[in-house]
């Protein structure tokens, strides 16, 4: 109003209650769930189907989600180019960089994830996932420890915090054996700072964030 924006008649107050008031109506639990559009004999024929083809997909002899890193990485270098207009600050990490940055983490970044960064050192994933840089996983790992150290000891497993997503959840390698090629992946929920979701392979993880885009 002082900068002559806005005019008294132009704006009014309102109101924030922590609880309903009396005299209004509370429209979300009187509400009833509608029924479905369909005629009886006809939903339940759809059920009927329904559950046959669940059963019938279930039966299925699904392949497992491979576990190829090269396949992977082949996989990530296609994703970004195909989105290389909005990604144009991802570097792949050189070397030299990837030893410099190992040496300040508490443990060494396993080989597989070394591959990851010297493709693409920062920028999203289809799946929601940032891939911190080679330069920023010091920084980066030493502010979720802290989150998780005085949550939940039971973890008891060595961790290494190298991705988040955009509503705060994070993704850490168990790096139990020093210097192993590929190692499991965990999701880390923000809110809990408990494990969400595992991958047994960077490779397997991988493969999954980049597929969600096709």
């Amino acid at each position: 109003m002082q900068g002559g924006v806005l005019r008294a008649d132009e704006y009014t107050g309102i109101a924030v209650s922590d609880e309903v008031p009396p005299e209004c109506e509370r429209l979300d639990s009187n509400a009833k769930f509608p029924p479905p559009c369909y005629a009886p004999d006809i939903l339940h024929e759809l059920r009927e189907k329904e559950q046959a083809e669940l059963a019938s997909f279930h039966s299925q002899n699904l392949p497992e989600r491979s576990q190829d890193l090269d396949r992977s990485l082949k996989l990530l270098k296609r994703c970004l180019k195909r989105t290389r207009k909005i990604q144009y600050h991802v570097k792949a990490a050189s070397r030299w960089s990837l030893a410099r940055m190992s040496r300040k983490l508490p443990y060494p970044i396993p080989d597989a994830w070394r591959s990851v960064l010297a493709v693409a050192s920062g920028g999203y994933l289809p799946g929601d996932v940032y891939i911190i840089s080679a330069r920023d996983l010091p920084s980066n790992h030493a502010r979720h420890q802290q989150a998780i150290e005085p949550g939940d000891p039971s973890y008891g497993q060595k961790l290494l915090h190298v991705a988040s997503t955009s509503g705060g959840d994070w993704f850490s390698l168990v790096v139990e054996v020093r210097d192993s090629i590929d190692v499991p992946v965990l999701q880390i929920d923000h809110e809990t700072d408990r494990v969400a979701r595992r991958w047994e392979s960077i490779a397997s993880f991988l493969e999954e964030m980049v597929e969600s885009d096709d």
